[in-house]
């Protein structure tokens, strides 16, 4: 699918960032923050950014119901989208949701006056996360190849995006004590398993 804006030069294009701190809504991190809103600010873009785990968790404790609380975050993120393009047009919409945090309609609204751009890594909950809200997307990105066939399924238009991390976020550690690389976030059991691998002799 042929994006229907022409950008040349990433300098001053306009771009609405609707992403998290990090890659889960787990305290302190900014894996997000770091790579993505830092390495668009270093080619020059105007961005905007909308935190939406701020704005959940501004909300979170007024009793609304998992629906309700879906509804409220995405009026909020959809109006602080609109405010901000009355006062200078967004090129592009490049956001990192699923369908726990916004309802269809932000991106039917959304993509009659942007286009729009949101990027997913878990394959396993695409059921649950991304199927309700692809098909209203302008363009799914995914990391997971097996993802095409997904997007294809619900006729939304799709492409391979994978992960990579900044060199002006992450640098080789020459004094490393194990020959592994851990890119994410540590939650759930995650820890564990690494440090299981640091007890491995490779």
């Amino acid at each position: 699918m042929e994006i229907p804006i022409q950008i040349k030069n990433y300098k001053n294009t306009r771009i609405c960032l609707i992403i998290g701190s990090g890659s889960a809504d787990v305290n302190g991190s900014t894996i997000f923050i770091d790579n993505i809103l830092g390495s668009f600010k270093n080619l020059g873009c105007d961005i905007h950014l909308i935190n939406f785990y701020k704005i959940s968790n501004q909300i979170k404790n007024k009793s609304l119901g998992a629906r309700n609380l879906r509804s409220r975050i995405t009026e909020l993120i959809f109006n602080d989208f609109y405010n901000a393009n009355n006062i200078k047009p967004f090129d592009l919409i490049l956001s990192f949701l699923d369908a726990s945090v916004v309802s269809p309609d932000f991106f039917v609204d959304a993509q009659k006056i942007t286009f729009t751009v949101n990027f997913t890594c878990n394959y396993h909950q695409f059921k649950d996360l991304h199927e309700e809200i692809a098909p209203h997307i302008g363009l799914n990105t995914y990391v997971s190849l097996p993802h095409k066939k997904k997007y294809e399924a619900l006729g939304a238009d799709s492409f391979w995006l994978p992960f990579a991390a900044s060199p002006m976020v992450y640098t080789n550690n020459q004094k490393k004590v194990r020959n592994l690389s851990f890119i994410g976030t540590s939650y759930g059991i995650r820890p564990y398993y690494l440090w299981r691998l640091s007890l491995i002799h490779i």
